[in-house]
């Protein structure tokens, strides 16, 4: 039993993480949902506003109650750069999901899977290099002290 309550301890970043992930997901794939819907925007114009509006929300939930950093410009740095890492992975993975992989099935379908598929991938990607990344900048910071 403590293993298990150790173990849930250990999630509680990553569990707050995928909490808010899916709120910024939820805004993210409505946005997207409803460009997509407009005649004549393309599917990698309609992802990549969706995205930058789930980064923007997602930044100011997560910077501190995650990583416990401030909003200075070396998080913001870091958040922006693998931002930029998550909207290319994103991008990429709702194209090939569009085009490739989910192209036969209906139109609605093929969307949700492409959407999934360009949400789930990057966000474990984009935790753990964060994790990092932030882990990082956080020793460097405590050392200048």
């Amino acid at each position: 039993m403590i293993l298990l309550y150790r173990m849930f301890y250990k999630m509680q970043p990553l569990l707050k993480y995928l909490r808010y992930s899916i709120l910024a997901a939820i805004v993210d794939t409505f946005i997207v949902w409803m460009m997509h819907g407009i005649p004549g925007v393309n599917i990698l114009a309609a992802n990549t506003i969706g995205v930058i509006c789930g980064f923007l929300l997602h930044y100011l939930l997560v910077s501190k109650s995650v990583f416990n950093l401030e909003y200075g410009a070396s998080g913001l740095i870091i958040y922006f750069a693998t931002f930029l890492f998550g909207l290319c992975l994103a991008d990429l993975l709702i194209y090939v999901g569009e085009y490739y992989l989910f192209s036969t099935m209906k139109e609605n379908i093929k969307f949700l899977f492409s959407k999934g598929l360009s949400i789930g991938a990057p966000f474990f990607a984009l935790y753990y290099l964060r994790r990092l990344l932030f882990g990082i900048a956080k020793k460097n910071s405590e050392e200048d002290l």
